[in-house]
């Protein structure tokens, strides 16, 4: 067998394993939408670039029929290649979106990686007692009755934690869709003061035999980006997200 064969054999092998490992980051934990916001490109290029671009290279460089540490150079560099993908992967599942939370008037897209498990334990109901792998659950944070608690959150979120980060404080989204559509902006304005930057949310209406009248728009804040959330009016059932600020010159 010829190197060049040999990596070609490597490359197909580390492209495969690469591709099931895409699947499963962007058919399950990872929503389109949610994947581009968390800039989840530059993670996948670092994934990509060292599962299937340096193994096969490797490969090229080390592989000459009958070499007496052909095996053991071939091992290393799949047990190189292997660790690397695990880090990979253990970092997209530590990041992966658990829940949406509406606070005030936005929504906040929380990670995995951003609630404490002593946290999530408080949480009201089993569904806000786990970290979902499937895609982030909606909820609506409510602030808790007891009012020494109030002022304990309220201290937290003047230090930069607000209600999103404490599934104590979520609540059913579909009982609490007033609250959402209380603050939201007009879909209508939206469209009329930014044509350009509001024709994807213009194009998924006409598709969808939607006026802009029966929707409104809310932030979702994603890292340090902000994006724009369609929910309907009348039911505030969330419809779609978009990659626009809706605050935006």
């Amino acid at each position: 067998m010829t190197r060049w064969k040999a990596s070609g054999i490597h490359l197909l092998l580390s492209a495969g394993i690469a591709a099931a490992a895409v699947a499963v980051m962007l058919g399950v934990m990872y929503p389109w939408e949610y994947f581009q916001a968390s800039g989840g490109f530059k993670l996948l290029t670092i994934l990509l670039s060292v599962d299937v671009v340096i193994g096969p290279l490797l490969t090229l460089l080390v592989f000459k029929t009958g070499k007496p540490s052909l095996k053991f150079d071939l091992t290393v560099i799949a047990l190189l290649q292997i660790a690397a993908l695990v880090y990979g992967m253990s970092v997209v599942v530590d990041a992966r979106p658990v829940f949406l939370v509406h606070v005030g008037d936005r929504f906040h897209l929380v990670r995995a990686n951003d609630l404490e498990d002593d946290l999530l334990a408080l949480g009201k109901e089993e569904r806000f007692r786990t970290k979902s792998w499937t895609g982030p659950r909606l909820t609506v944070a409510i602030k808790p009755r007891d009012v020494d608690r109030q002022q304990e959150l309220m201290m937290s979120a003047l230090a930069g934690t607000d209600l999103n980060f404490f599934p104590e404080t979520y609540s059913d989204y579909e009982q609490n869709s007033d609250v959402v559509l209380a603050r939201a902006l007009s879909t209508v304005q939206l469209l009329k003061n930014r044509p350009e930057d509001g024709a994807p949310i213009a194009a998924y209406l006409e598709d969808n035999g939607r006026e802009a009248s029966s929707t409104v728009v809310l932030p979702l804040k994603v890292g340090i980006n902000f994006l724009t959330a369609l929910v309907d009016s009348r039911t505030g059932e969330f419809l779609k997200i978009f990659s626009v600020d809706p605050w935006g010159e």
